[in-house]
Formats: C-alpha cells, structure tokens, sequence
C-alpha cells in the first residue's frame, strides 16, 4: 500500500469516528431531550446510570480520537477535499456536542433542584421528629393526647 493509500484511510477512518460520534451525541441529545419535555418527574437514578454510560462511551471516543488524531497529523498527502470533508463533519460534532452539553447542564440543574426540594423535605421531617420528641405524648392515653409537662 502506497503512502497515500494509507493517509486516505486516515480521511476515510477520521470520517468514519465523527459519524459515529455524531450518531452518539444525536441519541444522547434526544435522551435529554425526552427528560426536559417530560410532564412527570423524570426517574433520575435511571438518568444517572444511563449518563454514566454516556461518560464511559465518551471516554472511549476520546481515547479512538487521540490515536487518530496523531495519524492525522503525521498525514502530508491529504487532498483539500479529504481534509475539507473531516472538517465538515468536525464543525457538525461540535455544533452538536454544544447542544448536548446545554441540554445536559439543564437537566443536571433539574436534578440539582430534585435534590434540593428533597433535603427541604427530608429536613420538614426531622423538624417534625424532634418535635414530637420535645413534647412528647401522654403514655396514659394511648398517645393521643399530648404531654403538656413535656
């Protein structure tokens, strides 16, 4: 195979990834998307599990990047139209990893706000027990009266 056969592989292989990546973010992107347009609370522990999937999906893209992207750079032979497509698909993967990266803060402040409103509740609660410790309930009554000695 002649050094340009083996740089117009690199074209085909760097083109190949950003399709790939593109198909990723585009899925990942209508995932969130379902979350932010759902009328009912969004079940966030699955959320969790499936964007830690996304993570580790997208540390596996990184790692296939930087190998490309060091044979990539060693490439001297690349037509303007091989360097021109890649970079075509390279501005759509960023346009989209913005979205997705939006669309992901929003749905991490919605949980953020989830977890809030639960700690506020969670505290309600504790307000609540140690109130009906303080003043406790007449043993005499089946604790249907409260103790006003307490």
């Amino acid at each position: 195979m002649s050094p340009r056969e083996v740089e117009a592989g690199i074209a085909a292989r760097f083109s190949d990834y950003y399709r790939r990546q593109i198909v990723w973010i585009e899925e990942a992107v209508a995932a969130l998307d379902a979350v932010l347009t759902s009328a009912a609370e969004p079940d966030y522990d699955q959320w969790i599990e499936e964007d830690a999937e996304r993570a580790r999906r997208l540390d596996e893209l990184v790692a296939e990047h930087s190998a490309l992207k060091k044979e990539w750079d060693a490439a001297l032979r690349l037509s303007d139209a091989e360097r021109d497509g890649v970079q075509q698909l390279l501005r759509k993967v960023e346009a989209l990893r913005q979205e997705f990266e939006s669309k992901r803060s929003a749905v991490t402040g919605r949980l953020a706000q989830a977890v809030d409103a639960l700690q506020g509740e969670a505290g309600d609660l504790r307000r609540g027990r140690e109130n009906a410790r303080k003043y406790g309930t007449d043993e005499a009554s089946g604790g249907a009266i409260v103790d006003r000695r307490a």
